[in-house]
């Protein structure tokens, strides 16, 4: 079922206040171009609403604020095997989620799919999703290859007061950042499980990761070649218990203090950990 070339001050394609369960659906090329609130949700805008999308794309949608291709406010939402590719939330510096944008105590959950090639504003946040106030689960999820504006947080995954959990996936190949080129955590607690953080790029602190007053749980990670001209090539941490086990960081660069790790004001366990071939 393809929903295509739609026009909407919120939701592009669809807007639900209700149910929506979609198999094999493709949702492309709509936009949410309201000059007020809200103007999110190139192709799915949900207000409380039950959302259950399954083998289905969004593509190429476009919003002038938050959630290039999702936006969820509240309610419920799942995702499996869904591709959110090459989506738009950056005509405003503060464009937001530029695949998926979840806040409002959303329960959030996907599995086996790619956040991609999305993009965001100068100062937006979560190239491929952005959680606010939120749980987020996911399982063998991608936010890969992302892009921001140069000041973005979060190249992959942005997470603020929320729960975070990723479970085999990766956030790799994100630019245009000013933190956290795979994630940037803000008071969020994370845990983080067979996953690959590399090759990311900032032009401040946290290539691989950016973490502030949260907590942080690593196994069978890597953050490998990313770069930040900051603090933390691999990793860095402000006020933010940490533990990593079986973690590889390796061959990061930071312009300043830790090249592979940068710890402030962290308690930082590590177990079974290799730190190699940073550069500060």
């Amino acid at each position: 079922i393809p929903l295509a070339y739609g026009n909407s001050s919120m939701g592009g394609c669809v807007t639900v206040q209700g149910t929506l369960n979609a198999t094999q659906a493709t949702f492309r090329d709509c936009t949410a171009f309201a000059s007020l609130y809200p103007g999110s949700g190139g192709a799915i805008y949900s207000w409380g609403g039950t959302v259950a999308l399954t083998d289905s794309l969004v593509l190429n949608n476009t919003v002038v604020r938050n959630g290039g291709g999702i936006y969820l406010l509240g309610g419920q939402a799942t995702l499996n095997h869904v591709d959110v590719f090459s989506n738009t939330a950056w005509f405003t510096h503060t464009g937001s989620g530029g695949g998926v944008y979840v806040a409002a105590n959303t329960n959030f959950i996907a599995s086996n799919s790619r956040f991609n090639y999305n993009r965001i504003g100068w100062l937006g946040q979560g190239g491929g999703l952005a959680v606010y106030t939120s749980t987020a689960l996911l399982v063998n999820v991608s936010a890969d290859y992302n892009e921001g504006l140069n000041a973005a947080d979060g190249g992959g995954f942005y997470a603020q007061n929320s729960q975070f959990t990723l479970q085999g996936g990766s956030a790799n190949g994100n630019s245009g950042l000013y933190d956290g080129g795979g994630l940037t955590l803000r008071n969020t607690v994370t845990s983080l499980s067979n996953a690959t953080i590399n090759g990311n790029r900032v032009n401040s602190i946290g290539g691989g990761i950016s973490a502030y007053q949260g907590s942080l749980a690593l196994n069978n990670v890597t953050l490998n070649h990313n770069y930040g001209e900051g603090d933390g090539g691999g990793l860095d941490l402000y006020d933010t218990p940490t533990s990593l086990v079986s973690v590889t960081v390796n061959y990061n660069h930071g312009e300043r203090n830790g090249g592979g790790i940068h710890a402030y004001r962290s308690a930082l366990t590590l177990d079974r950990v290799t730190v190699s071939g940073n550069e500060a």
